[in-house]
């Protein structure tokens, strides 16, 4: 194992340190040379200017701190004055009840005025910064404090105000709705005593909140309320009221003479006033209700002489007087009207159904009649009506069915057309009008199939080749031919639908096309032979003469065969085999 030599001796031989120059800063030298007059002034020059720099960093601390005082009002005067989180916003409870954690508002507001403070405190480094800033806010935390504590106490007064209001309101409102009419003023139920006890205890203390101390202004107060409609006087009004609404005015009189003598002298008189309207108003209609079922002459000579006799008073006299005459006029109101409505429904029936009689009216229809007194005058109607003349305007027709076109017909149009247009043309017109009043699709689609058919240009050229002329002047004899055309027209398109509710646009463009060629009629001959038969264009002749064995080619006759087996039909009747032929348009 190596060994670590050791020494008795030292091996190194002691030396005495060298000197050692120590200089003076530059600075201090300068003034080595100088004499005892020279140091004196140098002295004061730097006495002097230490001054200078004390007076310049005691500038410089109060800008700092007057600046950050600045600030520190501005972010206070958020905590207290801020619309809607200020502390002085906050009203009543929101001012005065504390958090969950039991902190109130105004604690709330402190803290956050120190926070404030703390931060911005802590902001500077300087201590001779910090001791002036402290000073000067100590003086405006002190002032906020102290409004802090003011606005606390007002909304605490406040908030003992409103709890209290709310409180009375509640035993106001309950005991108006709780009187029970039934009972005496003295027996009513102990919930209605209580709620009427509350709202006069929480009265009195609104009155001790407020220092009201003189008996009559407590009295005052109590009766009134504070705000002059939420006293006692505004409970008892109340009930009195909501028992003349419910035409209990007996039991209103009785709670009013139970608490009259309590009430200022205008108050009790405005409610004794409110009671004798209620009062007349309720003899008024039992008295009128007594006197119903006679004529108005004999109401009005048994009122006269119930007064005459003292019985009832001018008030009830005039007011029951008043109730049967209105009654009177609402019931000849009334009589005038259910006789307009079953005059008008009996002639609404008759013009919908041509030829009847009021015999044959619904028997509901016929007892109103004869109840009313107005039998005889529908019966006179309706001979009128079967009296009219069966003559028909086929210009008028059209006309008419051109103004359901445009969307302007009227139900006083078509009822004008009575007796003017044939009966089966009026109750067309009828069909039209309520089809287009109740917006009924399937009809509007005929009516429009039709008129569509009356305007395809390829079916107007063989109309036109027929001598028809659709611009005819108005009264002239073409222009009343062109209107038997299109009356015709649609006299044939409507049976055709009745035959075949499914015809197509172009089956009824042929229909119109065969109305315009001559038509010749078997057995309209002499002696019922084929000799000098009867021809007349299409449009001449009815639905009905159309609807006969027409001479129909022996070409077209094979067509017409051969289409109707194909569809099934193995022996075709006379009646199809003219169908088809018609609507082919041959």
């Amino acid at each position: 194992m190596p060994r670590v030599p050791t020494y008795d001796n030292l091996q190194v031989q002691q030396q005495e340190l060298p000197p050692v120059r120590q200089e003076a800063p530059q600075h201090l030298l300068q003034f080595a040379g100088l004499g005892g007059a020279e140091m004196m002034n140098e002295g004061q020059n730097l006495e002097q200017a230490g001054r200078g720099f004390a007076q310049m960093q005691a500038v410089q601390n109060e800008a700092t701190v007057k600046d950050q005082a600045a600030q520190f009002v501005n972010a206070t005067s958020t905590v207290m004055n801020d619309p809607q989180a200020g502390y002085l916003s906050q009203l009543g409870a929101n001012a005065v009840k504390p958090d969950s954690d039991n902190v109130t508002p105004a604690q709330k507001a402190m803290q956050a005025i120190q926070g404030i403070r703390d931060g911005m405190m802590n902001s500077l480094n300087d201590p001779v910064q910090k001791q002036l800033f402290k000073q000067v806010t100590d003086q405006h935390i002190a002032s906020l404090n102290n409004q802090i504590m003011v606005h606390q106490a007002q909304q605490t007064k406040q908030y003992e105000m409103d709890s209290s209001a709310a409180r009375a309101s509640a035993g106001m409102n309950a005991a108006i709705a709780g009187y029970n009419p039934m009972l005496s003023p003295d027996n009513q139920s102990v919930d209605f005593k209580n709620n009427l006890s509350t709202q006069t205890i929480e009265l009195s203390h609104q009155a001790d909140v407020l220092g009201l101390t003189d008996p009559d202004e407590r009295n005052k107060f109590v009766m009134y309320g504070p705000h002059g409609n939420d006293g006692l006087l505004n409970t008892y009004s109340g009930i009195v009221g909501h028992l003349i609404d419910n035409g209990q005015s007996k039991a209103a009189t009785d709670f009013f003479n139970s608490v009259k003598d309590s009430l200022p002298a205008t108050a009790a008189d405005k409610i004794n006033n409110d009671l004798k309207t209620a009062l007349t108003k309720d003899d008024s209609l039992n008295l009128s209700l007594q006197l119903q079922g006679k004529s108005l002459n004999d109401q009005r000579n048994t009122l006269d002489t119930m007064f005459q006799n003292g019985e009832i008073t001018a008030e009830v006299h005039d007011a029951t007087m008043q109730r049967v005459e209105h009654n009177w006029q609402i019931g000849k109101a009334e009589e005038a009207e259910n006789t307009k409505q079953v005059l008008g429904n009996a002639q609404d029936w008759l013009l919908h159904n041509p030829g009847k009689s009021v015999l044959d009216m619904p028997s509901s229809m016929y007892i109103a009649l004869k109840s009313v007194g107005h039998l005889e005058t529908v019966e006179g109607f309706a001979n009128s009506l079967a009296n009219k003349t069966t003559q028909d305007d086929p210009a008028l027709y059209m006309a008419l069915h051109q103004k359901a076109n445009d969307g302007t017909l009227s139900e006083t149009d078509v009822l004008a057309a009575r007796g003017k247009v044939s009966n089966a043309h009026f109750n067309d017109l009828m069909n039209t009008y309520n089809a287009l009043n109740k917006q009924d699709a399937k009809r509007m689609n005929i009516d429009n199939t039709i008129n569509n058919a009356l305007k395809v240009s390829d079916v107007m050229i063989p109309v036109k080749a027929a001598g028809l002329n659709p611009t005819a002047k108005p009264g002239t004899d073409a222009a009343q031919e062109y209107a038997t055309f299109q009356a015709s027209a649609r006299d044939h398109l409507l049976q055709a639908f009745q035959d075949n509710p499914k015809l197509s646009q172009d089956q009824a463009n042929n229909i119109i096309r065969g109305l315009v060629k001559d038509r010749v009629l078997y057995g309209t001959g002499v002696f019922g032979s084929s000799w000098f038969q009867s021809k007349s264009k299409g449009y001449q002749l009815t639905p009905e003469q159309n609807s006969a064995r027409w001479d129909v080619p022996d070409a077209v006759r094979a067509k017409a065969i051969s289409a109707l087996q194909a569809r099934g039909i193995t022996n075709p009747t006379e009646a199809q085999i003219n169908q088809v032929y018609q609507l082919a348009g041959y």
